[in-house]
């Protein structure tokens, strides 16, 4: 009787690696929809669910941060103003020099959400806020600031409406914040309310967000940035497209460079065969027409697991592999020494990027090894080897060599 997520999701063979060759049918905690908004949570990237009024969502979005550990501050957007958001003007002495000036006092709800460890902003009715709130709602979804109050990196925001044909005043959201979220259509779960009906909503056992996210290392990381600078080294055009002009559209999910950024974070803590919850995540980040794309293309990339290449570059096939796989793979492997920051990983990132030189295509490799020379931990230092793998394409720099501008437009 339970009612299934609202999109048909099939089923690519997208794993990485021997490791993660998994049967389509293992179990996953929860929904695939309770696992997408959770990975979203943990990776701090504002979710915007919707249905039609009376199916749960303000309780159980609420209940489930709650349980999970979460302070959760619901703020309704129909009944809020523009300082709200913003914090009101005050006038006051500096301390510093004794003069009068007016700054902002930051609303409560932000100052306890900054005080807490794990704060869940609640944005419920958004669509329903005036245009001039919505303004202020700007900067709040995409940092977290609440004026010019800042509430702290570990702010999750979580919003929810009703579609405008059922809802009080309600509009399609903006373009500009639309873009800023992923978009989950809300699956109402008919066994979960019969059995909160029979015992009491509050005595349900249900999985808790850390539960139902999974990931999150350096190399998770690292896979999920892999994965998306593949598919756009393989399909440009989707990267900065012009924002859909129907207004409809526009306020759903549309690629961008913003909306990549975001599906990279959130897709290092999807499980790497979760197949269900990765498609919700994919097209509530770039829209359902771009997903089929970037599935087509997965399904058949096979990419290297960034960690395996590191320990053993000699699984390769370096003058044979397309250009695609090469690319997201060298971007995965530099994000993962990025992440990690140590002199080990750096040297075994960049001899990889020297066995991708000395096969004939240190065209290739060039924009990971300069993006790895800036980040050169203490102590290392660039071997005669790998200058001479690249001798016809770097000069010396501040970094030991950087890419030629001709060079740069070329890869």
């Amino acid at each position: 009787m339970t009612t299934q997520d609202p999109r048909t999701v099939t089923g690519p063979d997208h794993r990485q690696s021997k490791e993660t060759l998994m049967s389509s049918t293992r179990n996953f905690p929860g929904t695939p929809t309770m696992r997408a908004f959770s990975a979203a949570v943990v990776a701090k990237v504002p979710i915007c669910f919707e249905s039609h009024p009376g199916q749960g969502k303000s309780s159980k979005i609420t209940a489930t941060g709650e349980k999970s550990g979460y302070l959760v501050k619901c703020v309704v957007g129909s009944v809020r103003e523009a300082t709200d958001f913003l914090g009101l003007p005050v006038e006051q002495s500096d301390p510093k020099t004794g003069q009068a000036r007016v700054s902002n006092v930051p609303p409560d709800f932000a100052v306890e959400l900054r005080a807490a460890a794990k704060p869940l902003l609640f944005l419920d009715e958004i669509n329903t806020a005036m245009e001039s709130t919505r303004k202020a709602m700007l900067r709040l979804i995409q940092e977290g600031y609440a004026g010019d109050f800042y509430m702290g990196p570990d702010l999750a925001i979580v919003a929810a409406q009703n579609p405008p044909e059922t809802a009080t005043g309600g509009t399609e959201l903006d373009p500009a914040i639309a873009n800023r979220m992923m978009h989950l259509a809300w699956a109402f779960d008919a066994d979960e309310w019969l059995r909160g009906i029979s015992v009491g909503f509050e005595n349900l056992d249900q999985p808790g967000i850390d539960d139902l996210a999974s990931g999150g290392t350096e190399a998770d990381k690292a896979r999920a940035s892999s994965i998306v600078a593949g598919y756009i080294h393989h399909a440009g055009q989707h990267l900065a497209p012009t924002p859909p002009e129907d207004p409809i559209e526009a306020g759903k999910a549309w690629p961008s460079p913003r909306s990549w950024h975001n599906l990279a974070r959130v897709l290092a803590h999807v499980d790497a065969a979760d197949e269900e919850a990765m498609t919700l995540v994919v097209q509530g980040l770039v829209g359902e027409g771009v997903s089929k794309d970037f599935f087509a293309w997965l399904a058949l990339a096979d990419l290297h697991n960034p960690q395996e290449v590191m320990d053993d570059p000699s699984i390769v096939d370096w003058r044979g592999e397309r250009p695609d796989r090469i690319f997201g793979l060298l971007s995965g492997i530099e994000a993962l020494a990025i992440f990690r920051a140590d002199a080990a990983t750096w040297e075994k990132a960049i001899n990889v990027m020297t066995v991708c030189a000395e096969n004939g295509r240190p065209d290739a490799a060039l924009p990971s090894t300069n993006g790895l020379l800036g980040r050169r931990p203490q102590g290392t230092r660039l071997t005669e080897r790998t200058r001479t793998a690249f001798a016809d394409l770097l000069t010396r720099t501040r970094h030991g060599y950087a890419e030629q501008a001709p060079l740069a437009q070329a890869v």
